[in-house]
C-alpha cells in the first residue's frame, strides 16, 4: 500500500528545497568544505538564480582520484547537459529516471526551468 501511494506522490512532496548552494567558480577544496561543514553529499551550482549544475561527493573524489587539483574551479568539469525533472513529475517517475543514469541526486525545476529543490 505504501508504495501505491508513493508512486501517485509529485516530486515535490519529497524534495529538499532548503540545500547548499554556491556559485560554480567555486573550487573542488571549496565545494569540499561546504559539503563536510553542512553534512550533505553535494553542491548545486547557480549562478544569478540560474542552474548551472551539481558537484557530489563522489564527484570530488573522482576528480582528486584522476589526479585532479582541488583548487581546479568546479565550472571547469561541469556537464553540458543537467539532469532535472518537473516538480509535478510523479515520484515514481524521478526514481527510474534516477535509477536509469545512475545518479542519487536529481535536480528539480518547475515549469520555467526554475530550480526547486532537490
Amino acid at each position: 500500500i505504501f508504495f501505491r501511494l508513493c508512486s501517485a506522490m509529485k516530486v515535490k512532496s519529497f524534495m529538499a528545497t532548503n540545500v547548499c548552494s554556491s556559485p560554480p567558480s567555486i573550487t573542488f577544496q571549496e565545494a569540499s568544505r561546504l559539503m563536510v561543514d553542512r553534512g550533505v553529499g553535494s553542491v548545486v551550482l547557480l549562478e544569478h538564480d540560474v542552474l548551472r549544475g551539481i558537484v557530489t561527493y563522489a564527484d570530488v573524489v573522482k576528480h582528486i582520484a584522476a589526479g585532479g587539483e582541488t583548487t581546479q574551479r568546479v565550472r571547469t568539469q561541469l556537464s553540458d547537459e543537467l539532469l532535472t525533472v518537473n516538480e509535478d513529475t510523479v515520484a515514481a517517475d524521478a526514481a527510474e529516471l534516477m535509477k536509469k543514469h545512475k545518479v542519487h541526486h536529481l535536480l528539480v525545476v518547475d515549469k520555467d526551468g526554475v530550480f526547486k529543490g532537490l
